[in-house]
């Protein structure tokens, strides 16, 4: 499968240009229920939102979330991950951290029947953040979902993370294995038992390393999708990510697909106007384009008609005048397949598997992305992991992740 996702020395500084002030359009979008069994949660959330897990473990849910970003300057930001400590006892020890980390006055208050949360307002080397840290507890399981936004943003998006935070809950997903990039360390991620990896680094000229990857049920009808960003010269003029799915995407489908075909095409242009807001705002471009949609493409596999679910993005950093509005440009995808049969219940393992690769930090550094990353951020995540008070599956314990069953969300008796 031909997909491109992720280009991530490319695509840090528009993250860290997502700044307080940026004055765009912030229109309602319609939620979704996402599910990804291979995280074991399942949340509502608008439809443009990500998962996409941080260098340091923790599932992070929103907007820049599949950039691996998760420093919510522009939009809100969730954080998921597991702990081994109650909802009471965790939300207090919570609450003591962050005082000591970011000098606040947290609140503990109950959150729904034997859950608790901890709100506050941050205001130290992250910028000022309206943060709920939400403590649950699911059968035998106990995990944290956490909703940060700026201030000035918090009223637009308090029915998007109420929503979220509410409706946040464990579901099951199928035996997993950790699996760690083997050439370089590259990377890990996190796929089925029996699923199979095959992938390699690409390094270019504009980017210092990058991620072409394919992880496949044993007989290739079900797996998840990833490459290289696809540039592009002036010569060839800028394509928006819908027509993009018509042309480029399909036809690198049909190189392993003969007969696919695109179904739909569903933009979404609230991520576009934002991380062209981003771009400008860092002064990287005075026009810049970005697009971004998703799209559903029919064919057949080892005999099977199978889906095929494919996120696509483009963008060009300033579109030149002077050359009839062309310029230098990335396409990008990503995505994954399965039989139509089954496409709703198998697609959410493909996505889920997606969303669980987290670059390693230090190889992160030995490739000179450094100079993109937002120093205080990283800073704080380096003191947000390795503080006392978090115990059991965050972090460098990732290899701790349980293994969600019915049995465990819901112990007999319950």
């Amino acid at each position: 499968m031909v997909a491109v996702r992720h280009p991530r020395c490319l695509l840090a500084a528009v993250w860290l240009a997502a700044a307080a002030g940026i004055a765009w359009a912030q229109p309602d979008v319609p939620r979704v229920i996402y599910d990804n069994p291979v995280a074991g949660l399942s949340i509502e959330i608008p439809e443009d939102w990500e998962m996409g897990t941080s260098d340091y473990g923790m599932l992070n849910i929103g907007m820049e979330a599949g950039l691996g970003a998760s420093t919510c300057r522009g939009m809100p930001m969730l954080w998921f991950f597991f702990t081994k400590t109650p909802p009471e006892q965790m939300a207090r020890e919570l609450a003591q951290g962050f005082q000591a980390l970011d000098g606040c006055a947290p609140q503990v208050l109950p959150f729904g029947q034997g859950d608790w949360e901890v709100r506050f307002t941050s205001n130290a080397t992250r910028g000022p953040l309206s943060e709920r840290w939400v403590c649950k507890r699911q059968g035998r399981i106990s995990y944290v979902i956490a909703a940060m936004v700026r201030p000035e943003f918090a009223a637009h998006f308090q029915a998007d993370l109420d929503t979220a935070l509410n409706t946040a809950h464990l579901i099951p997903g199928p035996p997993l294995q950790l699996f760690t990039e083997p050439t370089e360390r590259a990377y890990r991620m996190v796929f089925p038992q029996g699923w199979q990896w095959s992938g390699r680094i690409i390094r270019t000229a504009t980017a210092p390393g990058v991620f072409e990857w394919k992880v496949q049920t044993p007989d290739g009808l079900v797996g998840a999708f990833n490459a290289p960003p696809a540039s592009l010269n002036i010569m060839v003029p800028y394509a928006p990510a819908a027509e993009c799915a018509g042309t480029f995407v399909l036809q690198g489908l049909q190189q392993e697909v003969p007969d696919a075909r695109l179904e739909s095409v569903h933009e979404l242009p609230r991520a576009g106007a934002y991380f062209m807001a981003a771009i400008k705002a860092l002064g990287l471009g005075e026009n810049p384009r970005v697009d971004k949609a998703r799209a559903e493409y029919l064919g057949t596999r080892n005999g099977t008609p199978v889906r095929i679910h494919v996120d696509i993005g483009t963008f060009m950093l300033d579109a030149s005048p002077l050359l009839g509005g062309r310029g230098n440009w990335i396409l990008m995808c990503s995505g994954g397949w399965a039989p139509v049969d089954r496409f709703a219940q198998l697609y959410p393992i493909c996505r889920g598997i997606v969303a669980s690769i987290a670059t390693d930090p230090v190889w992160k550094e030995r490739q000179s992305e450094w100079v993109w990353l937002d120093r205080y951020w990283k800073a704080w995540h380096r003191r947000f992991s390795d503080f006392k008070f978090i115990e059991g599956y965050l972090g460098r314990s990732y290899n701790d992740m349980p293994q969600l069953h019915d049995s465990d969300l819901h112990p007999p008796g319950e």
